[in-house]
């Protein structure tokens, strides 16, 4: 009976050190979700920053992402240059919240841009695990593989900032 229970002993330990342990980090993705009006089957309700109006989510994402080329943030610009009825510029002043670019890898480059190019028209919504952070009018085209996420408040930026960090591989 003790040669089993050494067996068993060793056996347990073998796979706790060999199989790691699966964290909050390494299980979560970054998804993206066509939005719909509609009631989705097996779908639901999404109420997302930047989305506009609410609607419904498919269970099964359109696009997932699990490994990230960069994350950094950016402020917004201070000023931007209006020209009024006249045709002269007059500079104004520009309060855009600070953003975090996320830069794709490039195997994930070419769906990307495909999925941009059929939501033209529609909405999409980008989330990290079940959190969503942000959210399209799909009125134009994304040019790279990268897009930005606004921030009003600082810290909820460095958290997510850090969040997407893990991504990065």
């Amino acid at each position: 009976m003790r040669k089993y229970y050494h067996l068993l002993l060793i056996f347990g330990f073998s796979v706790f050190v060999c199989c790691p342990a699966h964290s909050e980090d390494t299980n979560s993705t970054l998804t993206f979700h066509v939005v719909s009006e509609a009631k989705i089957e097996g779908g639901r309700f999404i109420e997302a920053p930047g989305l506009g109006k609410p609607g419904y989510i498919s269970c099964k994402p359109d696009l997932t992402v699990t490994n990230l080329q960069e994350v950094f943030t950016e402020k917004g610009v201070k000023t931007v240059i209006m020209p009024d009825k006249d045709g002269k510029d007059t500079i104004l002043p520009n309060d855009l919240p600070q953003y975090l670019v996320v830069r794709l890898r490039p195997e994930d480059t070419k769906q990307f841009l495909a999925l941009t190019e059929r939501t033209v028209g529609k909405r999409l919504l980008v989330m990290l695990g079940d959190k969503p952070l942000a959210g399209w009018e799909g009125n134009s085209r994304f040019p790279e593989a990268q897009f930005e996420i606004p921030f009003n408040d600082p810290a909820e930026l460095k958290k997510t900032e850090d969040d997407l960090k893990k991504l990065i591989r």
